[in-house]
């Protein structure tokens, strides 16, 4: 995903001022602000482990295709005899 520059800035500029207004906060609004955080966190993870779970658990059945190449290459080679000593 290719993000402009200027969106990013925009984005991080975004947050900081977010840091900004909650440190100035009283300090029980700043741990009601931080406990909803931690919850909402606490949440996407208990539904996002199992699915990646499932997901890794899933690519184990995928079938492997073989990548395609040139049309001189997927000649076979000639065999080579062994060398007995």
């Amino acid at each position: 995903m290719d993000v402009p520059i200027s969106l990013a800035c925009r984005r991080l500029n975004f947050l900081f001022r977010i840091i900004v207004v909650v440190a100035h906060l009283p300090a029980l609004v700043q741990h009601v602000v931080f406990a909803a955080i931690a919850q909402a966190i606490q949440t996407v993870f208990f539904f996002a482990a199992p699915a990646a779970a499932a997901v890794f658990i899933l690519a184990w059945f995928i079938k492997e295709v073989p990548l395609r190449g040139r049309g001189d290459a997927e000649q076979p080679a000639a065999e080579t005899p062994e060398l007995v000593g």
